[in-house]
């Protein structure tokens, strides 16, 4: 063994402060870059008054449906119509 104290503020490399502290700012900056992408392909939402409805096509055990839908409906509402 060395007679030399090591000075834990001497070390050379990365600690693991520091590479936790690198891989958040790259995942917070990989996660904006992304949404940022993201909304800028996705198509303006339509508005819908209140009663209109709007077709939908479904495909439910392999067979396809085609059904007027208020967008209040839920899911249920109209599989069981």
């Amino acid at each position: 063994m060395s007679d030399q104290k090591r000075d834990p503020n001497s070390r050379k490399g990365v600690s693991r402060r520091g590479f936790l502290a690198s891989a958040s700012l790259g995942a917070v900056g990989l996660a904006a870059v992304r949404g940022e992408a993201g909304a800028a392909t996705e198509a303006p939402a339509e508005t819908v008054a209140a009663g209109e409805r709007v077709p939908l096509a479904l495909r439910v055990n392999g067979r396809e449906r085609r059904v007027l839908v208020e967008p209040r409906e839920s899911l249920l509402q109209v599989l069981r119509a």
